[in-house]
């Protein structure tokens, strides 16, 4: 959050009808991870614009599940990739389109294992941040939430993952 926090992103998505979101559809989604068109595919989460803003603006005691913390990032993520901001450099892995797929595939396994994620399903089991599946890589993701999620934020505030510069702001050259 800040002064320099994005603000309306979300409401550039249309639901499955085609429906602006803006318009108070509840059917409104994002389709976070892998191509970023508007189709579900294999290795892809579903989840409502509804519930995106939920992720985005989760309070402290939601993040107290590592769910909320890594769909936070994810939701980021995908709206800074979707934005143009460089997901890969073609030099340096793992990049953020690789990471942003390894906690996709990380939500889907960790929720009811399939691609679509609703809020409501975290209300139950979290995922505390010492617990050894967030701090564990969990077959065939080659990464722990825990690293994901420092990645994916560092990514999302500063540009870079793993120390690598892959996006900035209009004020900074790469």
């Amino acid at each position: 959050s800040g002064p320099n926090f994005p603000g309306g992103e979300l409401l550039g998505y249309n639901d499955l009808n085609g429906t602006a979101p803006g318009n108070g559809n509840p059917n409104a989604y994002i389709i976070l991870g892998g191509d970023h068109d508007s189709t579900l595919e294999a290795g892809e989460l579903k989840i409502s614009l509804t519930d995106a803003f939920s992720f985005i603006n989760a309070s402290t005691k939601q993040q107290q599940d590592g769910r909320w913390m890594l769909l936070r990032d994810a939701v980021a993520t995908e709206l800074n990739l979707r934005a143009g901001n460089p997901g890969s450099d073609g030099i340096h892995t793992p990049d953020p389109q690789h990471l942003l797929n390894d906690a996709v595939l990380w939500l889907i396994k960790t929720t009811d294992n399939n691609q679509t994620l609703t809020a409501a399903e975290l209300n139950s089991g979290a995922v505390k941040t010492n617990n050894a599946v967030w701090q564990n890589p969990l077959a065939p993701i080659d990464h722990s939430a825990s690293v994901l999620h420092t990645q994916l934020d560092n990514y999302n505030n500063n540009g870079t993952v793993f120390g690598w510069q892959f996006a900035n702001d209009g004020d900074f050259t790469v």
